[in-house]
């Protein structure tokens, strides 16, 4: 069940009451090739058992025009496609 917009920024808050999202804006206004890049670089892989690499995965979805909204398969921890 998907949590109250209410519930959502009272966690966010605890979040950042704790240092969590400290610069994550700075690290957005890198840019999308900038951060793609950065996680090709750490060679980053997926837990699944090909474990695919994140920074090419990511570099797949990053098309012009399609629509940013991230997703998470709660029973795999792992981005939707």
């Amino acid at each position: 069940m998907p949590l109250s917009m209410t519930h959502q920024l009272l966690v966010l808050r605890a979040c950042q009451s704790r240092g969590d999202w400290h610069r994550t804006k700075d690290i957005l206004l890198k840019g999308d090739s900038w951060i793609i890049q950065t996680i090709k670089d750490s060679g980053l892989r997926g837990r699944g058992g090909a474990g695919f690499p994140s920074g090419l995965k990511w570099s797949f979805m990053n098309k012009p025009g399609w629509e940013k909204d991230p997703r998470c398969v709660p029973s795999t921890s792992l981005p939707s496609s």
